[in-house]
This record gives structure tokens, C-alpha cells and sequence, in this order.
């Protein structure tokens, strides 16, 4: 059985019988531009959260923090398929499965990510195996349903919506029931470490 990251039917991987110095030359490009991009995502998601004045901008209240969230998402993904590239010496397949990518990656780099995304953050929801992966999978489904929250509340009545909204405010507004959940602190705590591990690792390839 494959694993997550992998594919039943791979391409050659030289098919042009490049020499081994070119090959390198070219995955070592891709890795520090995967690294790159990832980073310039991480340091939108900071700018456009600490903005101010998009409020008015957007013409009344608006939540910019679904939109920081979303691009620190687009850096976990490329960083994972990064890291993946780096174990395995090939590109990762297409897909948003962040637990599957996690697990795809070696038992040295998942070891070393948790290390560093726990010096970080302490004791946390992630500490655990199964907190791990279950954060992994609330990441997932956010990078598909935040795009379009609007839709979570399609069978709703104007009335209804704001009803259902301070219902749940008068309740205390606990995380475990909230429409989206985000889990900033340990989100971010991940992706610095995937940051560390691959900087590290580009720098010894050098």
C-alpha cells in the first residue's frame, strides 16, 4: 500500500538520463522555491492579520482573519510536500490532506517537527498522536470550507443566522461548538517548525 504522499503509477525519474549533478541542481531550485513561496505566505497572513482600515475598505465589518488563516494553510501544504520532496527524493501527489502528508513524511522529520512545534508552543491539543492528527484534519477541511463559509449557512433565514450567533455567544462561545475552529496558536507553531526543519536541511545541501 502507497503512502499518502506517494502514487501507484510514478513517472521515471530521469527519463532523459540527466546527470546526477543536474538533477540535484534542479530538485535543490525547487526546494528553495517551494521554501520562498511558503514564506511569503506566512508573512501575508501576519501583514493582512495585523492590518488596519480594511474595514472600511470592504464597506462595514469585515473579518480579515479567515483570509490570514487560509494563507497560513497554502504555507503548511507547501511546506509539507516540501519536506516530503526532501525525504523521498520525488514530488509529493496533489491533494490537501494534511494529516495523510504528515504522515507521509519520515519518522526522523515528523519526530523533528513535533520536537521543534513543542519547544515552541508547550503542552498543547497537539502533543499528543491523535491531537496531531486530528488539528491536521481540522486544517484540511478548513482550506476547503473557508473559502466558501458562506455555504454553512445557505438553510438560513437572516433571522435564524443572527439568532444562531448570539445563541451561541449567551453560551459562552466555546471553541468545541464554534462553526470553524482555527487553532492559531498550534497552526503556527507547526508551520515555524516545518520552516526550521526545511531551512536547516536546504542549508546542508549546499
Amino acid at each position: 500500500m502507497s503512502k499518502a504522499g506517494g502514487s501507484r503509477s510514478r513517472k521515471p525519474a530521469n527519463p532523459d538520463n540527466l546527470p546526477a549533478r543536474v538533477l540535484e541542481d534542479r530538485r535543490r531550485l525547487t526546494h528553495r522555491l517551494m521554501l520562498g513561496e511558503a514564506e511569503k505566505r506566512i508573512v501575508a497572513a501576519k501583514v493582512l492579520s495585523e492590518a488596519k482600515g480594511l474595514d472600511s475598505l470592504a464597506g462595514g465589518e469585515q473579518d480579515t482573519g479567515d483570509s490570514a488563516h487560509l494563507l497560513d494553510l497554502l504555507a503548511l501544504e507547501l511546506l509539507l510536500k516540501l519536506l516530503f520532496s526532501m525525504d523521498e527524493n520525488r514530488p509529493p501527489d496533489r491533494n490537501h490532506n494534511y494529516a495523510d502528508l504528515f504522515d507521509a513524511l519520515s519518522d526522523a522529520t515528523r519526530q523533528e517537527v513535533r520536537r521543534i512545534a513543542g519547544q515552541r508552543i508547550g503542552p498543547s491539543s497537539i502533543s499528543t498522536d491523535s491531537g496531531l492528527a486530528k488539528a491536521l484534519k481540522l486544517w484540511g477541511n478548513n482550506f476547503v470550507s473557508l473559502r466558501y463559509p458562506y455555504e454553512r449557512y445557505s438553510t438560513m433565514t437572516e433571522k435564524q443566522y443572527t439568532l444562531h450567533g448570539e445563541d451561541w455567544v449567551k453560551r459562552g462561545a466555546p471553541s468545541a461548538e464554534a462553526d470553524f475552529e482555527y487553532r492559531v496558536l498550534e497552526l503556527k507553531s507547526i508551520v515555524r517548525a516545518l520552516v526550521e526543519v526545511a531551512r536547516r536541511r536546504l542549508t546542508e545541501s549546499e
